[in-house]
């Protein structure tokens, strides 16, 4: 997961940045932050594709193995008994892919916005322009975006390499229960 620490823009001239660039930048943040929305979503909808596929090879073994009269008398209805443990197993691990994750969405609380600070006499005198404030809401608006992009880029990291690694052990099941057979059948 992404480290807990907020970001803080490294800027030395932040008194230069127009209203301009800063609606720019917030357009930017707010486009990224919704494409790891977009990202995670795509990660639930193959999840659940993989998924239906387990709940078929899941049912098929234990259809097979409910049909036999002895479950480990039969080297074949012994590995069909490993590949269901092995299909709860990858099933298992891909749930923690569906299930509700606490993501962040776009957009900021109000509560996060009406800061004193922002709307102090300090950004209202002459040496301020008029936008200050304005710059300094985008700003803050900028820090959260990208505290919660760095948070859901983790977590979609972390669903990626659990849905690469049932996918991996989906593939290669079939090769080392084949082995195991060939080896014990």
């Amino acid at each position: 997961m992404a480290d807990k620490s907020l970001w803080k823009p490294n800027i030395e001239n932040i008194d230069n940045i127009t209203i301009e660039d800063i609606k720019f930048i917030h357009f930017q943040a707010e486009k990224r932050l919704d494409h790891t929305i977009r990202i995670a979503d795509s990660i639930a909808n193959k999840t659940t594709i993989l998924t239906s596929v387990l709940t078929g090879i899941i049912i098929s073994l234990t259809g097979y193995i409910i049909s036999q009269s002895e479950i480990f008398g039969n080297s074949k209805t012994t590995i069909a008994f490993l590949a269901l443990i092995c299909a709860f197993c990858i099933a298992f691990s891909l749930l923690k892919n569906i299930l509700p994750t606490n993501f962040n969405m776009s957009g900021t609380q109000p509560q996060n916005l009406f800061i004193d600070d922002f709307f102090t006499d300090k950004f209202r005198t002459e040496e301020y322009s008029k936008d200050r404030p304005t710059v300094h809401l985008y700003m803050a608006v900028i820090r959260d975006y990208q505290n919660r992009i760095d948070e859901n880029e983790g977590i979609n990291t972390e669903k990626w390499k659990r849905y690469i690694f049932c996918i991996k052990a989906l593939i290669f099941m079939p090769l080392v229960l084949g082995i195991i057979y060939s080896i014990w059948g």
